[in-house]
C-alpha cells in the first residue's frame, strides 16, 4: 500500500475550513513513502489566492527519478482556468508526473472538452521548454484515462493537450483523468528552466479534436476544494 499525504497547510485547511486559507505562498511538493521516509520532488507549487481553496496536489509514489502526484481541483467558472506555477528548488529535482486527477465541475455548464497547457518559454531552437509525455515513453497517453472524453490531440510540440469527443463532463459531476494509470502524464523538461506553469481550461460548446495515430508516437521517450473527493477515491482504491 502506498501512503498518501497532503501538505501540512492543506491538511490544516481541511480542519479549519477553506475560509482560513488566505495566502497562496509557494509550498514544497513533498510526501511520505510507504516506509515512512520523507520524499521531496525538488519543486514548489502555488496558485492564486482565489484558487487556493479549490486546488491541492497530493504525493502518490516515486519511481526512479519520477515523482507521481495526484491533482485535485474544483472548477467553479469556465472563465477561471486552473493555473499552477512550479518552481525548482533543488538541482536534482525529479520529473513531475501527474498520476491521476480529481476534477469537479461546479461551473454551471457541461464541458465538451478540456485543454491542458505547459508554459515556460522556448528553447533557442523554438521548442517549448516543457512538454507532456508518458513517464516511460509509452506512445500517446499510455494508459492515462480521459473517459468520458474519447479523443485527444497534442499541439505546440506536445506542450498543449486537447481532449474532446465522447460524452461531456456534466455540471455537478466529478471527473477522474488518469484513473488507475501506471504510465501517468509526465511534465518533461526540454531545457533547464526553473519555473513553469500548468494551465487547465474546460471547453464548452462545439470542439473538434483530431486523434493522433499511435504510430506517430513510436519514437518518443520521456519530465514532467482540497481534494476530499480525490482522497476518498484513493482510499477506495487501496481498500479494494
Amino acid at each position: 500500500m502506498i501512503a498518501k499525504w497532503v501538505l501540512a497547510s492543506a491538511a490544516a485547511g481541511a480542519v479549519l475550513g477553506f475560509a482560513t486559507l488566505t495566502s497562496a505562498a509557494p509550498r514544497e511538493l513533498i510526501g511520505v513513502d510507504a516506509s515512512g521516509n520523507s520524499v521531496s520532488s525538488g519543486w514548489t507549487w502555488d496558485v492564486s489566492t482565489a484558487l487556493e481553496p479549490f486546488v491541492n496536489l497530493v504525493f502518490i509514489r516515486t519511481e526512479g527519478n519520477n515523482f507521481f502526484f495526484e491533482k485535485d481541483a474544483i472548477i467553479t467558472r469556465t472563465t477561471d482556468p486552473i493555473v499552477i506555477t512550479f518552481n525548482r528548488i533543488a538541482n536534482n529535482a525529479t520529473t513531475l508526473v501527474i498520476n491521476d486527477e480529481t476534477v469537479t465541475n461546479n461551473s454551471g455548464v457541461d464541458w465538451t472538452g478540456f485543454r491542458m497547457e505547459l508554459s515556460s518559454g522556448t528553447t533557442p531552437g523554438g521548442l517549448p521548454n516543457f512538454a507532456f509525455m508518458t513517464h516511460d515513453g509509452t506512445g500517446g497517453l499510455g494508459d492515462f484515462s480521459i473517459d468520458p472524453f474519447a479523443t485527444f490531440s497534442f499541439s505546440n510540440n506536445n506542450s498543449t493537450l486537447d481532449l474532446g469527443g465522447g460524452s461531456p463532463v456534466v455540471n455537478g459531476a466529478t471527473w477522474y483523468p488518469g484513473a488507475n494509470s501506471d504510465t501517468g502524464l509526465a511534465l518533461v523538461a526540454n531545457a533547464n528552466d526553473t519555473t513553469f506553469t500548468l494551465k487547465e481550461t474546460p471547453i464548452t460548446g462545439g470542439t473538434t479534436i483530431i486523434p493522433l495515430p499511435a504510430a506517430a508516437w513510436s519514437g518518443l521517450s520521456g519530465l514532467l476544494g482540497l481534494g476530499l473527493v480525490g482522497a476518498a477515491k484513493r482510499i477506495r482504491r487501496h481498500l479494494a
